[in-house]
């Protein structure tokens, strides 16, 4: 019997899927443990401030940005204002793919990819994974260094604060999703760890026009953590798509 029937997923699929989701959410990161909700911060005012720069190129950048701005917003930072803060061109790509550890809420609220540089950091805008960066810096097309930062952030991340979040034994948490894991040598003040690429299947890949409109349509009133999200990746423009190479595999094999 196939995964899917007549474009949609076969019922069965869906039921395993959500197994599978549950299962992947205990052993990538803590995609089950709920982050604590703030009332989003006026977007306009988050920018990257003068001591850290708004193009991360590294997860250590990263770090830095996010330090940065809790700073300068009274010691913590949400996960919008620091999307919003990014400069812009960014590359992006999305997925509708829930059999994950940050999985979308369907096509509305799909899991959206952004690059900087080889630098790729993952959000999305509601439900279990609403409150987390994952971050993949690509040593190869295929390959990348896993982290992940959890939000509100309301006291200063040390260096090794990505990759412990991810930290398992004897390996990282991520290597129940990502094929091959080897201990990231460059990598000498954590643990940290590198793993295959998987991108997301073609079946599940959404245009980004159609989460643009999305965000134009969201009511904050109604959803505002997540019309915060898209409003912090939209609402600057500057957005051009990407995509995984096609080398890496996905999830489903193909």
């Amino acid at each position: 019997m196939g995964w899917r029937r007549s474009g949609e997923w076969h019922p069965r699929a869906r039921a395993i899927g959500a197994v599978i989701a549950a299962l992947f959410s205990v052993h990538c990161g803590e995609a089950g443990q709920a982050g604590v909700d703030v009332p989003p911060v006026d977007l306009a005012i988050c920018h990257a401030p003068a001591s850290a720069s708004g193009s991360p190129q590294t997860i250590e950048d990263v770090t830095t940005l996010v330090n940065a701005l809790a700073e300068e917003h009274g010691g913590t930072v949400d996960l919008p204002c620091f999307v919003a803060s990014l400069t812009r061109p960014l590359g992006a790509a999305a997925s509708s793919g829930f059999i994950s550890a940050q999985p979308a809420e369907g096509k509305r609220s799909p899991r959206m990819f952004l690059w900087s540089g080889a630098l790729v950091m993952s959000v999305v805008p509601e439900g279990l994974g609403g409150h987390l960066l994952e971050l993949g810096f690509e040593t190869a097309p295929t390959r990348s260094i896993k982290a992940e930062i959890e939000f509100p952030v309301t006291a200063p991340l040390s260096r090794s604060a990505p990759y412990d979040r991810v930290e398992g034994e004897p390996l990282s948490n991520c290597a129940a999703c990502h094929a091959n894991e080897k201990p990231a040598t460059s990598v000498t003040w954590a643990n940290a760890f590198e793993s295959e690429v998987l991108r997301p299947s073609d079946f599940d890949v959404v245009d980004l026009e159609s989460i643009e409109k999305e965000s134009r349509d969201c009511d904050p009133a109604v959803e505002p953590q997540r019309c915060a999200l898209l409003g912090a990746v939209f609402n600057q423009g500057g957005l051009h798509a990407q995509e995984f190479a096609r080398e890496a595999r996905t999830l489903y094999g193909d």
